[in-house]
């Protein structure tokens, strides 16, 4: 245990020591009950290159004037000075909008002829702000461009092949996560799609009907965590 001398130690000072690349900066504190203790960092002396451009280069050869005459290169805190502007946003576009209220032909302050139009009454406001929609008869939409899903035009009933090459996994702890699933499954074949909700049961989708089968017979009524786990196809 070293002995220090309260009177020979100065506590607002740090002593600095450099040997080799390392850089030893050693402070001391005392404590409540008045035990001084010596503390040491030790720092290790890299040195770092960076290219600098040719012009940022001879700047810096430049002698200062005015009041950092004589100091080394650098912006100096005492007399460098930043000053921030203030920039306004200002719209430049000239064609404002103004309120249904207005006068006719003068919702868009514009020259030319893109003026707004209902598409109910043909007034001169927009269209959902229309007081004539609900009295106005609006055409039935053509059966002939309404969307019909795929399966409708091939003539399938989507019902017959929803749960093929599919699965149900039941009586799953609540400790798994959707991975410990995928991972689980996954050397069964390759998996299409996964729907897992942690609620104790998933739906594994395979592109084979082979995959499903080893799935079944390797997995179901085996120990998953705490629980048996439960494997069929699903319905």
């Amino acid at each position: 245990m070293t002995t220090f001398i309260e009177s020979e130690i100065d506590f607002d000072k740090e002593e600095i020591k450099i040997v080799d690349d390392k850089k030893y900066v050693t402070f001391y504190k005392k404590n409540d009950e008045g035990t001084i203790f010596k503390h040491t960092k030790i720092y290790k002396i890299e040195i770092k290159k960076t290219m600098l451009s040719k012009k940022v280069a001879d700047r810096r050869t430049w002698s200062k004037f005015g009041a950092s005459k004589g100091l080394p290169p650098g912006p100096d805190t005492a007399s460098t000075n930043r000053v921030v502007e203030e920039v306004f946003f200002e719209f430049t576009n000239k064609n404002k909008i103004a309120d249904d209220s207005d006068e006719p032909n003068t919702l868009l302050n514009t020259t030319n002829q893109n003026v707004v139009k209902c598409k109910h009454c043909g007034g001169n406001h927009w269209s959902i702000k229309c007081n004539y929609k609900s009295e106005i008869d609006k055409p039935k939409p053509d059966s002939t461009t309404k969307y019909v899903p795929k399966f409708k035009r091939d003539g399938i009933d989507p019902t017959v092949n929803r749960n093929r090459n599919t699965i149900k996994v039941s009586n799953i702890s609540e400790n798994a996560t959707e991975e410990d699933i995928r991972e689980l499954f996954s050397g069964f074949g390759r998996i299409t799609k996964l729907y897992y909700t942690q609620r104790g049961f998933s739906y594994i989708s395979y592109s084979m009907l082979d995959a499903c089968e080893n799935a079944i017979e390797n997995v179901n009524g085996h120990p998953y965590d705490y629980l048996i786990l439960s494997v069929e196809i699903a319905k």
